[in-house]
């Protein structure tokens, strides 16, 4: 089990061993953020975050069989939902929170996200929440048991807070911050290839801790004080340049508006898609 406290050293450090091809999973995210930046309302920048996070953890289902489902609480990122639903094939487009401003109070998504790992060891909810998100519901981590329930991973959508203001905020109340973006990348995350990257290593860090601080709890060794990991997207203003987010192959979807296998691969079947029923 890792000392969390170095969480985002090791996130640096393991950015110039992450050299796997990641060319399916930013063709995937192109794909699903050409759907959703053609669906009415949302924010460009918000709707492409919520597509690349859902690619990245999708790769992670893939490649390590992981049990994961999506949350998304950031109601300008609504379009993505119905996106990804379209690319995996199913009709339900997985759980939005705050489908409308008035529709869901603070708190709800993270306690969301709790509330569906209680008694569902092995499965980790990754909740995409934005700083509106109330500190107060933060806390909602003192609920989990490691011993017998799943795992939540929050995923902080543009903070304002500074690096070390997160951490004072945070910290005490049992995460660990792993910055992804202008301040955990290289060349400060603005071109999406950099992204992607940082965005892999960053996963690969926070799902060995969580598998780590799992497996210690289940051999007895449970920590109570132990900082659970979060990550936290940090994009430039200016990102997805719309070059980058709009430019799709027209041979990528087939005739009847699906993506090609070639492209569809990139995501789990079955009920492993996050976007299946659950």
């Amino acid at each position: 089990m890792t000392d969390t406290s170095a969480l985002q050293d090791r996130f640096r450090m393991s950015l110039p061993e992450t050299r796997t091809t990641l060319g399916r999973v930013d063709a995937w995210w192109r794909a699903a953020t050409h759907l959703a930046h053609r669906l009415p309302g949302g924010s460009r920048p918000a709707v492409a975050a919520a597509t690349l996070t859902y690619a990245h953890l999708n790769r992670m289902i893939v490649r390590r069989d992981e049990r994961i489902r999506f949350i998304l609480g950031v109601t300008e990122a609504a379009p993505a939902l119905a996106a990804v639903a379209q690319m995996e094939g199913t009709t339900t487009p997985g759980r939005l929170c705050k489908a409308a401003a008035d529709s869901c109070g603070h708190n709800f998504t993270l306690a969301h996200a709790i509330g569906a790992v209680l008694g569902e060891p092995g499965l980790t909810v990754a909740a995409m929440v934005g700083e509106d998100e109330a500190v107060s519901a933060w806390p909602i981590r003192a609920l989990h048991d490691p011993t017998r329930d799943g795992a939540v991973l929050p995923i902080l959508y543009r903070p304002t807070m500074d690096r070390d203001e997160l951490r004072r905020v945070f910290r005490p109340r049992g995460w660990e911050p792993i910055e992804i973006g202008e301040v955990g990348c290289i060349s400060h995350g603005a071109h999406s290839a950099e992204l992607h990257r940082c965005f892999a290593a960053a996963l690969y860090v926070a799902l060995d801790e969580i598998a780590a601080l799992t497996a210690a709890a289940a051999a007895g060794d449970a920590q109570p004080q132990a900082h659970w990991p979060m990550l936290v997207l940090r994009l430039p203003a200016s990102w997805p340049p719309a070059a980058e987010s709009d430019e799709v192959a027209a041979n990528w979807f087939d005739a009847d508006g699906r993506p090609i296998p070639e492209i569809a691969q990139a995501a789990p079947s079955g009920d492993l898609r996050m976007s299946a029923e659950w």
